[in-house]
């Protein structure tokens, strides 16, 4: 994959959740703008060791785009343009000060496998969707 190009999301290949908005932005990127990995694939990890402690990664979606690395809402708020006029309705969120909107995004993440529940692997890979998402290994738990 090459990193230098586009933008990568990085997500919870676990995370039920996490891999729902994954479907939601495969459905929504009509102009396929993103690549996809799971945080706990090789590639993630070897775009993340240089900026990064492996061990304390964020517990956050991450979009690595033109060289940053956007965490959290921040993350989140770079995507959305890219999905169309239904989801610019989100925008609104921004007034409130990214400490606030980060505070509910780590309420939620912190959470989210009580409330959505934990998958073994990366269901994006496993529903067909590797000509948008990349062609990583699924994680299985051992």
């Amino acid at each position: 994959m090459d990193f230098s190009k586009g933008h990568i999301i990085l997500y919870d290949g676990y995370c039920n959740l996490c891999n729902a908005t994954i479907h939601t932005i495969l459905k929504f990127d009509k102009h396929n703008a993103f690549q996809y990995l799971a945080l706990q694939s090789e590639e993630a990890k070897s775009l993340l060791k240089p900026k990064f402690d492996l061990e304390k990664l964020p517990d956050s979606v991450m979009l690595f785009s033109k060289g940053e690395i956007f965490i959290k809402s921040e993350a989140i708020f770079k995507i959305i343009p890219h999905l169309g006029k239904l989801f610019k309705v989100f925008y609104f969120f921004r007034i409130f000060p990214l400490r606030a909107r980060d505070h509910i995004y780590d309420f939620v993440a912190k959470n989210r496998y009580n409330w959505f529940g934990r998958s073994k692997g990366c269901s994006v890979i496993l529903s067909g969707n590797l000509q948008k998402a990349t062609k990583n290994k699924h994680v299985q738990d051992v």
